[in-house]
């Protein structure tokens, strides 16, 4: 809010000087220091209409200034809504469901363990030099073979193969060889040690360039060192509200 009128507090300083000029003590100080601080440093300020939010200016003694806040508890700030800036108590997290996300199986191979994971938040970030990002979370056992190898591939998914990517997403590679429990077939990558998946609609290798925390999961930057098309004619699987599709284009006029 808006400090009140400053001319009652001009006229509070002048009655103060009078008082103090009559030799009545500490009421003529009381009187003085609050109209002598804001005729001096405040009602200067107000002019560009300073503003103290849901406070008040209290004199708690002569000599000191304090803050007291409606219902003596300072307030506490607002969770940011991160859609419209407005203050919001909860995020309304079906917004993130509309968003399309893609869905490949990240590879990583660390000292002969060679294992698969399901990921969506995966995006190409810059053509020159060509790069790709991909989210993952650091109890993953991909992170760490990623983290040890420097190296990984995106396989992305064609609109058939919702069942590797469900069961690539629902068990670990610490407890099963998900390749050879699928029966993928596999080639040995061109430019990286992380085989490469060959029923995929496609696969891209890359070296990790940048790791950045991102908080509860870690961004791997990977420059692109090599890619392949393994099945031009199919269509990507996609994920939209949890629930896999596959893309639809739509017919040119």
């Amino acid at each position: 809010m808006i400090l009140s009128r400053g001319h009652a507090w001009h006229l509070r300083f002048a009655l103060g000087a009078v008082l103090a000029l009559g030799g009545t003590g500490s009421s003529a100080v009381n009187w003085l220091i609050p109209g002598y601080v804001w005729a001096t440093y405040v009602s200067p300020l107000r002019a560009r209409r300073l503003t103290l939010p849901a406070s008040l200016l209290c004199w708690d003694s002569p000599w000191r200034v304090r803050l007291q806040y409606r219902d003596g508890v300072q307030p506490k700030p607002e969770p940011l809504d991160i859609l419209t800036g407005k203050g919001e108590k909860v995020l309304d997290k079906r917004v993130f469901r509309l968003l399309p996300w893609p869905v490949t199986l990240i590879g990583a191979c660390h000292e002969g363990k060679h294992n698969v994971m399901t990921a969506s938040w995966v995006s190409q970030v810059s053509f020159r030099p060509p790069l790709v990002m991909v989210s993952i979370a650091p109890e993953r056992y991909t992170y760490g073979l990623i983290e040890k190898s420097g190296e990984f591939v995106v396989s992305i998914l064609a609109e058939d193969q919702a069942e590797i990517a469900n069961f690539c997403g629902t068990h670990s590679g610490r407890d099963v060889d998900k390749v050879s429990a699928l029966g993928i077939r596999t080639r040995p990558g061109k430019a990286v040690k992380v085989p490469i998946l060959e029923d995929c609609l496609a696969n891209i290798e890359c070296r990790v360039a940048a790791t950045y925390p991102a908080g509860d999961h870690v961004l791997f930057v990977g420059e692109v060192v090599g890619g392949s098309v393994t099945c031009p004619d199919a269509f990507p699987l996609l994920m939209l509200d949890w629930k896999p599709g596959k893309f639809n284009p739509i017919a040119e006029k």
